[in-house]
């Protein structure tokens, strides 16, 4: 799953991760084309654990919507990259160019 489509599959879904001293727990809603993260991070300080929550917002947005605004913004190029390292995680990788593209040859 890449992408808009990861983004959506995890509406409703609990994460947790923990380190030294440490908790996190965050639960993303996914509100139309928003992912909308609740975050809850306990900290140990001594004997007792704190609390405190965050709520964090990403949008979701098509490749070609993506591409669109950069060719918009006056990119000379972009592109998706097939094959990038962090595919299998889920993440598409794109290739932009700012400016004329001047080739030597």
């Amino acid at each position: 799953m890449l992408g808009p489509e990861r983004l959506r599959a995890l509406d409703g879904t609990v994460n947790i991760d923990e380190a030294d001293g440490l908790f996190c727990v965050w639960r993303p809603v996914v509100d139309g084309d928003c992912v909308i993260y609740g975050m809850d991070l306990f900290e140990r300080r001594g004997a007792a654990w704190h609390r405190e929550s965050e709520e964090h917002i990403e949008y979701i947005y098509e490749p070609e919507e993506l591409l669109s605004f950069l060719k918009e913004a006056g990119f000379a190029s972009a592109e998706i990259i097939v094959g990038a390292p962090m595919e299998n995680a889920g993440r598409l990788f794109i290739k932009a160019v700012n400016g004329e593209i001047i080739k030597h040859g």
